[in-house]
């Protein structure tokens, strides 16, 4: 057997190898950030009843296009994948730690998550770099409260805070 095919996993063994890896990490994150966080009081079934076009609307449509529930108290990182534009999957959800990064936030799992990325999947180098430049250039908004931005218009959030 090629030895180079052995150092090589297929991309989906490393999607696998990063699923089974967040599968571990997760519930220690989770209830780390837990207990400093107040939860917004929203769910998906509350927040369908925004006007069509806000953030909470848009957030809404998100998580049922994605078959996904709010996690009280994680709801910010739902909001982070709708101003970005990023799908929830591992490729992106590792854009969106490292694009997280560049803006000012700093954490062990985005740092894992940067790290874990570009260890597996190399060849997205430049991908993660467009990213953490991104988030450079954005306006610092991970301290904002989204909680009380989510009747406001998403185009207008997302085009004040992307400053492309």
């Amino acid at each position: 057997m090629n030895l180079q095919l052995l150092l090589r996993p297929s991309h989906s063994l490393r999607i696998n190898l990063c699923l089974g890896l967040e599968s571990i990490i997760h519930p220690f994150y989770v209830q780390i950030m837990k207990r400093s966080k107040t939860a917004w009081g929203h769910s998906r079934a509350t927040l369908q009843h925004f006007e069509r076009g806000t953030l909470g609307h848009d957030l809404y449509r998100f998580l049922r296009d994605h078959d996904l529930e709010i996690i009280p108290k994680l709801e910010l990182h739902d909001v982070f994948h709708v101003l970005f534009e990023l799908q929830p999957t591992v490729l992106d959800e590792i854009r969106l730690q490292i694009l997280l990064l560049g803006n000012g936030y700093s954490s062990l799992y985005a740092w894992f998550s940067a790290i874990i990325g570009g260890v597996l999947f190399p060849e997205y180098y430049l991908d993660f770099k467009n990213a953490y430049q991104k988030g450079k250039k954005c306006r610092r908004c991970t301290h904002w409260r989204f909680e009380y931005l989510l009747q406001e218009p998403t185009n207008e959030l997302r085009a004040f805070i992307v400053m492309a």
